[in-house]
Parts: C-alpha cells; structure tokens; sequence
C-alpha cells in the first residue's frame, strides 16, 4: 500500500455524512477507508470506460467484420431475456 501523504477535502450534508457512516460500518471501515475505496473505485471505472484499443488496420477489418455478422442463436439467452423480472411479478 502507497503512503498516503496528500489531502483531500470536501463538505457534505449531515445526511450524506451519516449515510456514509453508516455504510462504513457495515463494511467494518472507517469513513476515510470508506470514501477513499468508493472513489477510487469509480475513478477507475471512469478511466476504464474511456480506454482506447489501438488496433492495426488488420485487426481493425477483422473485428468490422466480426460485428457485421448476425449473431449466432443462443437459447439460453433467449430464454433468460423472455422471463419476467423477479420485481415485475
């Protein structure tokens, strides 16, 4: 684990603090550990989000011609997406 030798500030609400809190101790964590794993967590989604794949011109014909195709029958898919959600029943 790097040392953690920078600040980060902010202000919340009273109701966001206690949401936090509680969330905290949940998760056997403290409110720094709390916050400090959420935001790295989505900060790393929203990087990975934006990533970018460089592909050859080659790979670039082939993956184009990959997602041209039709998609190959599956039925257990099919069955999957034609059920009724648990919270729509």
């Amino acid at each position: 684990m790097s040392t953690r030798n920078a600040n980060i500030n902010i202000r919340v609400a009273r109701r966001q603090r206690d949401l936090i809190d509680q969330a905290a101790k949940l998760t056997h964590k403290t409110r720094t550990s709390f916050i400090l794993d959420a935001a790295t967590t989505e900060a790393e989604n929203a990087i990975l989000d934006q990533r970018v794949f460089p592909l050859s011109p080659q790979q670039h014909k082939q993956f184009m011609d990959a997602l041209a195709l039709p998609p190959t029958a599956n039925p257990k898919l099919r069955k999957l997406l034609s059920r009724k959600p648990g919270w729509r029943a």
